[in-house]
């Protein structure tokens, strides 16, 4: 007897981009997601990770330089953000980055210290560091 013992294969959609666009959604305004921001209006690349002491935010800014970019926090919230024009009027046959307005906003956790943000511009990144209060970070017990 010969039996088949293979299956049928099955279709499968990759999506590799599914988590980002969802990320996106869930930490943007309405207005972002609708799409009401300017025909040059960007949204620069973030990179966020987190130890045991700080939270690290690097946002890609290629063509930007340290003067063109203003950060704040109103009301627990951090903004990052740009005005920069275009310096050149090209008719491009493929982009992917932008030198235009941009406005990126964060949510901040309740364990970060406001007044111990720091920042620092290098090579297109913006790399900023958030300290966590240090009543909010973990605490080891030893057992007796």
């Amino acid at each position: 007897m010969n039996y088949n013992t293979r299956r049928k294969p099955v279709q499968r959609f990759f999506m590799p981009h599914f988590g980002n666009i969802l990320n996106e959604v869930m930490n943007s305004s309405f207005e972002d997601v609708v799409g009401k921001a300017p025909k040059n209006f960007n949204s620069p690349a973030v990179n966020i990770s987190k130890n045991d002491d700080n939270y690290h935010i690097a946002v890609a800014l290629p063509g930007f330089e340290k003067k063109d970019v203003d950060i704040k926090i109103e009301k627990d919230t951090l903004i990052i953000s740009s005005n920069k024009e275009k310096e050149e009027d090209t008719n491009f046959r493929l982009r992917e980055f932008n030198y235009g307005t941009f406005e990126r906003k964060f949510a901040l956790p309740k364990n970060i210290d406001q007044n111990s943000v720091e920042a620092k511009f290098k090579n297109g990144i913006l790399s900023l560091s958030l300290a966590i209060k240090p009543e909010a970070k973990a605490k080891t017990i030893s057992i007796k």
